[in-house]
């Protein structure tokens, strides 16, 4: 789920466009067995300032995830190992739960991004947890 800031961005269009994917495989920890879920997800979106058409950009949000589940006495049972995701461009100063699209004629991020620019729209780029990373285009 995508949670941008209250008045902050509306959807430019009605296509949002998903590419990654998605795994299943049998796992076994513990002595317990049952299917491992692995997720790997771009998606895009074309968003824009409330009411102002001339501010249209991409919003690329990588999501990951890595969710086991298995059955015993209890019944199913869900359980979420690794869960993340990182959103381009948006602020890194701001960390209330919410996206904040960074737009063109946004004022400058307190916070300055890190380390080499990186392409949002590659599905295998190495994961920088908790760093705010400058990125190529989008």
């Amino acid at each position: 789920m995508t949670s941008f800031a209250p008045k902050t961005a509306e959807q430019a269009t009605d296509v949002i466009k998903v590419h990654g994917r998605t795994k299943l495989s049998a796992f076994n920890k513990d002595g317990i067995t049952g299917a491992k879920l692995e997720i790997n997800h771009l998606i895009v979106y074309a968003i824009r300032r409330p009411g102002r058409p001339d501010t249209t950009m991409r919003l690329v949000k990588h999501h990951r995830g890595t969710v086991l589940m298995y059955r015993d006495a209890r019944g199913t049972i869900t359980w979420i190992t690794d869960w993340g995701s990182s959103a381009t461009p948006a602020r890194c100063d701001v960390r209330d739960g919410y996206i904040h699209p960074a737009y063109p004629d946004s004022a400058p991020d307190r916070e300055v991004p890190v380390g080499t620019p990186t392409d949002p729209y590659v599905l295998d780029e190495e994961r920088h947890t908790g760093e705010c990373r400058a990125a190529k285009r989008t």
